[in-house]
């Protein structure tokens, strides 16, 4: 179900509804009495049958446009869903690397504070 079958399909209904319209309904210009539709019983049953088929291509059309919102949303879905996991393993990967730079700043820190002691050790011997 493209976009292109939809528009097939609402042409369709365009040309169906015309079809209901008897010419002279169309063009005013070529009779000036008002139509009825129900003149005789052959032209109420052909009627009957456009609005049928009309109607048809109508539930067909309203079908289509659901599931294509239904297949949109899905979609939507599976791309949030996506992200969503990408975003975490990024977030995973992230704190793995704060982990490991606190370890390397707390090592520092440790090197840090024995050559305080040293310089001090050395210091009071001067």
């Amino acid at each position: 179900m493209d976009v292109s079958y939809c528009l097939q399909l609402v042409d369709s209904l365009d040309a169906m509804f015309l079809a209901m319209l008897p010419l002279r309904e169309l063009n005013p210009s070529l009779n000036r009495t008002p139509p009825s539709l129900y003149a005789a019983s052959a032209d109420g049953a052909d009627v009957e049958g456009r609005i049928r088929e009309f109607l048809d291509a109508a539930c067909e059309l309203e079908a289509n446009f659901v599931n294509l919102r239904l297949q949109h949303q899905q979609d939507r879905k599976s791309v949030l869903k996506k992200e969503i996991a990408t975003l975490e393993a990024e977030i995973r990967e992230k704190d793995a690397l704060v982990k490991k730079t606190q370890a390397s700043i707390n090592a520092w820190r440790q090197q840090v504070a024995a050559a305080q002691l040293t310089l001090e050790k050395s210091l009071k011997e001067v």
